[in-house]
């Protein structure tokens, strides 16, 4: 899954892309150059790069061994991907 385009939902179409990344921090921080360091930290930069909307689920039986970790859509709550 490329970090520019996290698709839409498998189960209900919910479009999964989030916010740019360089323009969430420029809106932060208020200056480019910091802008573009943090959105290097994440693999992004202007232009290119967005957070993903779906939620990483993992979690435990009642025995506490591991279950299969999934992405959850926020809008229907089912697998995503």
């Amino acid at each position: 899954m490329s970090t520019d385009d996290h698709g839409s939902c498998k189960s209900c179409g919910f479009d999964l892309n989030g916010e740019r990344v360089y323009d969430t921090f420029l809106l932060k921080y208020g200056d480019e150059g910091k802008a573009t360091e943090v959105a290097e930290m994440y693999g992004c930069r202007k232009g290119w790069g967005r957070f993903g909307k779906c939620v990483y689920v993992k979690g435990y039986d009642e025995n506490y061994k591991k279950l299969k970790p999934w992405w959850m859509c926020p809008e229907c709550k089912e697998e995503c991907y």
